[in-house]
């Protein structure tokens, strides 16, 4: 159902993974066995990165880089950079 060719990114702990499904950004829950849908990205879109010990996860879209909520809640935040998006990695503590 996901296009693992976009990217898939799992949770330090391993419960939640964040793929796309379409233009979907999804967060699946294996602890609870669901689903959801937090964002709307657009068929470009790619390389999902679970944050550590936040609640969010970065994906490339647009040549640029963007923050979603697990909660699909608010927008989703363009971030500034690095002149090449493919180099961004999480902080051990998720802050940066």
């Amino acid at each position: 159902e996901g296009d693992a060719s976009r990217g898939l990114s799992v949770s330090e702990e391993g419960l939640l993974a964040a793929y796309f499904r379409g233009p979907q950004l999804v967060v699946a829950n294996a602890a609870k066995g669901d689903s959801r849908v937090i964002a709307e990205t657009g068929a470009q879109a790619r390389t999902p990165l679970v944050r550590p010990k936040r609640a969010s996860v970065l994906y490339q879209s647009e040549g640029a880089v963007w923050l979603a909520s697990f909660d699909g809640s608010g927008e989703n935040r363009r971030l500034k950079t690095a002149p090449d998006p493919q180099c961004v990695q999480w902080s051990p503590d998720g802050r940066t």
